[in-house]
């Protein structure tokens, strides 16, 4: 027997000394390289799911475009900034969009990729997502354009039925004073006495 003989590997040595109760270098280099290569596979697979997942659903990028807004003196500012918000997020604004645009997604889905913000009363901020920076910054453009056309018809709708409103109560006004005029012009026909006067 030679000196040799009694050589281990340091994957044969036993993992604890008996006579210490400590753990032994080899065991602890060993389970280091299982730990690692594990370490290395996990990160590999990390890898390959980011990249297709990257693939799969790029990140949206975001454009941002501010609307200063003038409302007429004698409303509520508050109330107008929020009827505003809501014109903006409306479906004819983003069915306007995605005709200008060409875009081949519903409305409704296209709505779901901006959102509005009020910032003062005056003020609305929209935010867009796409694709690409330019895209965002296109769609962004786009919405804040076909929103303050879209404000532009509302308000001037709006105007015309007051107008018509107004124009119904001074027709009314007049039947009501030609009716009394009528009657003045019956009561100063007739003959007059002194009871009737």
């Amino acid at each position: 027997p030679s000196a040799f003989d009694d050589f281990q590997d340091d994957d044969d040595r036993l993992a604890v000394d008996p006579a210490t109760g400590l753990v032994s270098l080899g065991f602890i280099g060993a389970a280091l390289r299982r730990g690692t290569r594990l370490c290395f596979v996990l990160a590999l697979v990390g890898l390959i799911a980011g990249v297709g997942w990257y693939a799969k659903a790029p990140p949206a990028y975001k454009a941002t475009a501010s609307v200063l807004l003038a409302d007429n003196p004698g409303q509520d500012p508050a109330i107008e900034v929020q009827t505003d918000q809501v014109l903006a997020e409306s479906v004819p604004v983003a069915a306007a969009v995605v005709h200008q645009l060409g875009l081949r997604q519903s409305p409704t889905v296209f709505a779901g990729t901006y959102t509005i913000t009020v910032v003062t009363d005056q003020v609305l901020t929209i935010t867009a997502q796409a694709p690409s920076s330019a895209a965002a910054v296109q769609r962004a453009a786009a919405v804040a354009v076909q929103f303050l056309a879209f404000r532009a018809q509302y308000e001037q709708n709006q105007q015309q039925e007051t107008d018509a409103q107004l124009a119904q109560q001074v027709t009314q006004a007049q039947h009501h004073l030609d009716s009394i005029n009528s009657q003045i012009s019956k009561l100063s026909s007739q003959a007059s006495t002194s009871a009737q006067q």
